[in-house]
């Protein structure tokens, strides 16, 4: 389950670009600036990595559920960034072993395996292809977690060796769908690579058909073969008649979801999954065959599924968006704001900053305590999200470090602090990132 990173740079990457130009046109010596500038980074990655030392620490002591959520935030925070190898390797392992020691009916058991072994990928491919061999099917109706470890190991194999080894993933892959669900977004990006070899290419898209012709219609795994098949139908490399007929089997899946009933368990998510891919599936439909498209579409015309699809881009994310929201959390926002207003003075040696910082986190803990007093809370969960302060924390990691740490010192929901010390790293790994457009450092100082 990998965490989705909220990126607060733009202003100030305009900044950094425009000083940068500016600077050259006075004539100033780039090389003396970007040796300070390249030791400045090295600072701030140093910091970084302390934070989630810190982190790492303060969750020894978690129960095993906890530990797993909080090991699955290190472990995102780490994977594929230079300078955390060892770390990477210790959490994951630590991460994979608690996480498989919890129930088989425990989602977080079947995400912490998945995250470890993508973090593994990128450390140590032949323990993650352990790992990733490690991990059970899914119990009936589950999706299967294995898909997103498959990614990452199929990734890492292609790297290091090549086109060559595809054949190896194929049968991989190929034992993936016997067991369980077929790894239709992985292989899609292992047909991409397959540009020079059509034969092979195409035998890797008809197992993916045969999986997907027999396969259970579960919302992600058809969303990943409409991407297939619509990489597939412009990459030149599939026969028409195949197509025609993958095609077609797309078409049936539609239209079986559309006349079933909605499942009990289902969330108003699961429904916007089915409008989502049935907008891709015209789409890509009509790439193939206007005319199968254009069936589809006066089939689905009156269906009250998807009558109210957004067909521009699907209203999936703008939904979870809104759910995920309260309108309390434009208070931390708001804060956001106020922090961002002050001078650059202001912001380092001020009142009006440490103030600010302090009524965010005020504010973030009463929104996490009321929606923790709501049924059916999944409280780590809860307290990932902290009352909307993540995305706070990684700005005013950026902006007002020391009075940031200051409050995060002092707060008391060890769990809280916890999540936060991560946000607070990677706000301060997005400052470096910004510093490095302008100023790349030397091979040797990328830590």
């Amino acid at each position: 389950m990998m965490r989705a990173r909220v990126v607060v740079v733009g202003l100030s990457c305009g900044f950094f670009l425009a000083f940068g130009s500016a600077l050259h046109a006075q004539g100033v010596k780039a090389p003396s600036l970007a040796k300070k500038h390249a030791a400045e980074a090295l600072v701030q990655s140093a910091k970084s990595k302390q934070l989630l030392d810190q982190s790492y620490e303060l969750g020894r002591d978690f129960a095993p559920e906890q530990r797993v959520a909080h090991l699955i935030a290190l472990c995102d925070a780490v994977t594929g960034e230079t300078g955390y190898g060892t770390d990477a390797e210790r959490w994951s392992e630590e991460l994979y072993r608690i996480a498989s020691e919890l129930p088989e009916s425990d989602f977080r058991r079947s995400d912490g395996q998945s995250t470890a072994t993508a973090t593994m990928s990128r450390v140590r491919l032949s323990r993650a292809v352990q790992m990733l061999d490690g991990i059970a099917p899914p119990v009936a109706g589950a999706t299967d977690s294995r898909a997103s470890a498959a990614g990452a190991v199929f990734s890492a194999m292609i790297r290091k060796n090549g086109s060559a080894i595809i054949p190896a993933i194929r049968q991989r892959a190929r034992k993936m769908g016997d067991s369980g669900t077929y790894p239709y977004g992985p292989m899609t990006l292992v047909v991409t690579k397959l540009r020079d070899k059509p034969e092979l290419a195409q035998q890797v898209f008809t197992d993916a058909l045969a999986y997907y012709r027999q396969g259970r219609d579960i919302p992600i795994s058809e969303m990943q073969f409409v991407s297939l098949l619509q990489f597939a139908s412009g990459s030149g490399l599939i026969s028409q008649p195949i197509l025609l007929d993958a095609a077609r089997e797309l078409i049936a899946h539609v239209l079986r979801l559309n006349e079933s009933d909605t499942p009990s368990d289902s969330t108003s998510q699961e429904f916007d999954y089915f409008k989502f891919i049935a907008m891709r599936a015209q789409r890509t439909v009509e790439k193939i065959d206007p005319a199968l498209a254009k069936s589809l579409k006066e089939r689905l015309a009156y269906s009250p599924r998807t009558m109210h699809a957004d067909t521009e881009t699907g209203d999936l994310r703008l939904r979870r968006d809104a759910a995920s929201d309260t309108s309390s959390n434009s208070t931390v926002s708001d804060a956001m704001n106020a922090l961002m207003s002050l001078s650059e003075d202001e912001k380092q040696n001020s009142p009006e900053a440490r103030d600010v910082i302090s009524k965010a986190f005020s504010q973030g803990m009463r929104n996490m305590a009321s929606a923790m007093e709501k049924a059916n809370a999944n409280e780590s969960a809860i307290k990932r999200a902290a009352g909307g302060l993540p995305s706070f924390v990684r700005a005013a990691a950026r902006l007002s470090p020391d009075y940031l740490l200051e409050e995060l010192a002092i707060l008391q929901d060890t769990e809280v602090r916890a999540f936060l010390l991560i946000d607070a790293a990677e706000g301060i790994r997005e400052q470096r990132s910004e510093v490095e457009l302008v100023y790349p450092p030397p091979r040797d100082s990328r830590k």
